[in-house]
């Protein structure tokens, strides 16, 4: 009992003593020890924010630990048996190939006494040193709707001899052509004027000829050292004369150069043409320099070329037609030289388009090879033309392709072949006549193509004209349209066949002025066809057949093509 009071007050006394502890010392304020604690506002939980649990591991919670592992190598030497067999002899032996004919003779003959004659020889094939020479001749006679022209002699002969050389080098190659044409025509086209002019049947029509001699070559770089800035040259030269006494000479060169410029390089042109004409009634002295500076390049799969073709011509000119006698004149002809092409579908859509131009001399060889039947002594003008394009082309399958294309020209000085309707009434007067005239032309085309594996080629194209003369002047001899349709089939390499199929639109000969009549020709066909069979490599036989359908139409006005004509003939290949 006693020692439970005495416990009971130990107890008493601790408790009150840890009390006096914790209420601090004197000056101390509110506070528990040293640490003084200031209520504000009464406590209230919060909750931490969600923090995002992933089950996929972490690389930060993985410890790594190379094993050591120790390796022994026991050597040992395996002893194997190693039999080869014998390479076999090579078989060497000379086999002769297969020779290719190099030369040709080729003699045809048909009705309205046409007889046409080719020769080709050529060298063997060699790497630096080539030479061919080649002879043409053609010639035909009567066969014109006789009903329509006094004379039934349309007598046509053309004579053609090419001599070529060619050598290449290390780094340059040259070329040199010589090339004779002599061709004869006569101007049968004097229409019929009943009481007029018959007593012409019974004598010849008169003839023309143009003979001309050219030679032509070529001097090229074929290797780039990147230092080099001249590429090739191309010079010419040609004399021409007629039975009229004109005389015509021309020489022309032409140098290709290359100028680095960065990334890029700067192709020049540079050129210069002389042309001398002259005839009992005019005479022509013009000369022109050209400068063609221009750069190919492509951009984001643009294929484009960019440039300028500056031509001045001279000219010095006299005629019995002019009042003023001689006449000088010179001009600057400017020109853009730009093209693009952008593939927008490798293969199937292609958009292309340009702005380009150019001036032609012209000269009696040019004007005589569109129209021979034109009247001695006429006048010697040059051309120039701008020429602005647009279109698209491709293929709609593996086997069939197109091309759209829109074309505007703009000539100055174009050359047209006219009828003179006073001189044409009279009955005796043959000749066509040239008259130059600034024009616009606007010629939309379409085109389209197809190809059979068995070797059947088909084409077809469409070309609509618009024409725009000062004066409201006719384009005479020019058509309002031009299509045809061309089909070549070779069949197991022994018998080829070709076809093509012609239409050609109404053309104006003249101004019509009331008294003279058919000024219009009508729109006309003309259906061709070629066969060749081979017998062998070196042994073919040949037809060709003309104007099928035996269409009465005029080549010129006045001037009415053959009747229907074939041609039998052979050629022989050594």
């Amino acid at each position: 009992m006693r020692s439970t009071k005495i416990l009971l007050t130990l107890g008493l006394g601790v408790l009150f003593g840890l009390q006096s502890f914790a209420q601090g010392g004197e000056g101390d304020g509110d506070g528990v020890g040293n640490v003084k604690i200031n209520v504000f506002d009464r406590y209230e939980a919060k909750v931490r924010e969600a923090r995002k649990l992933s089950f996929q591991p972490n690389f930060e919670d993985t410890t790594t630990h190379k094993i050591d592992v120790d390796y022994d190598f026991a050597p040992r030497i395996v002893e194997t048996d190693v039999e080869l067999d014998p390479i076999p002899a090579a078989l060497i032996k000379r086999v002769e190939l297969e020779r290719y004919p190099e030369n040709m003779v080729k003699v045809g003959m048909g009705n309205f006494f046409t007889p046409e004659v080719g020769i080709v020889l050529a060298n063997s094939r060699s790497n630096s040193l080539t030479w061919s020479l080649a002879y043409d001749h053609f010639s035909t006679q009567t066969g014109a709707l006789r009903d329509r022209v006094v004379f039934n002699d349309n007598f046509t002969m053309e004579n053609s001899l090419r001599a070529g050389i060619g050598h290449v080098g290390q780094r340059w190659r040259f070329k040199g052509d010589l090339d004779i044409n002599l061709r004869d025509v006569s101007y049968y086209g004097i229409p019929q004027i009943p009481n007029v002019n018959e007593s012409l049947a019974d004598s010849d029509p008169t003839r023309q000829r143009y003979y001309k001699y050219g030679i032509n070559t070529r001097y090229e770089r074929i290797t780039n050292r990147g230092n080099d800035a001249f590429r090739g040259v191309d010079v010419g030269y040609y004399f021409l004369h007629d039975r009229y006494s004109a005389q015509e000479h021309f020489v022309n060169a032409m140098a290709d150069w290359t100028i680095p410029a960065g990334d890029i390089d700067i192709f020049m042109g540079t050129g210069f043409d002389y042309l001398n004409y002259a005839s009992d009634s005019a005479t022509t002295n013009a000369y022109a320099v050209r400068v063609k500076p221009y750069i190919r390049h492509e951009v984001n799969g643009i294929y484009f070329t960019v440039g300028l073709n500056i031509n001045y011509v001279g000219k010095n000119a006299t005629s019995t037609e002019l009042t003023n006698g001689d006449t000088a004149t010179s001009r600057l002809y400017f020109y853009p030289e730009i093209r693009a092409e952008l593939p927008l579908v490798k293969n199937v859509l292609n958009i292309f388009g340009g702005w380009t131009g150019d001036v032609d001399l012209n000269g009696l060889a040019g004007i005589s090879e569109m129209n021979p039947y034109i009247a001695p002594g006429v006048e010697i003008r040059e051309t120039g033309a701008n020429k602005v394009y647009l279109g698209v082309s491709g293929r709609i399958s593996r086997r069939f392709g197109y091309n759209l294309q829109a074309d505007y020209f703009r000539y100055s000085d174009r050359a047209l072949f006219t009828r003179d309707s006073a001189y044409l009434g009279t009955g005796f007067d043959p000749y066509l006549r040239i008259e130059y005239a600034d024009l616009d032309v606007l010629a939309p085309r379409v085109e389209l193509t197809y190809h059979h594996p068995s070797g059947i080629e088909v084409s077809g194209d469409a070309t609509y004209f618009v024409y725009n003369r000062q004066n409201d002047l006719l384009a005479y001899h020019m058509p309002d349209f031009k299509g045809g349709l061309h089909v070549a089939y070779t069949w197991k390499k022994k018998i080829t066949l070709k076809t093509d199929f012609v239409v050609t639109g109404p053309r104006d000969a003249f101004e019509p002025n009331g008294k003279v009549e058919n000024a219009s020709m009508p729109t006309f066909y003309d259906w061709r066809f070629y066969t060749e069979y081979k017998y062998n490599d070196y042994l073919s036989a040949y037809l060709s057949v003309n104007n099928i359908l035996n269409q009465d139409y005029d080549l010129w006005y006045g001037y009415p093509a053959q009747g229907t004509r074939f041609i039998l003939g052979l050629a022989f290949r050594f």
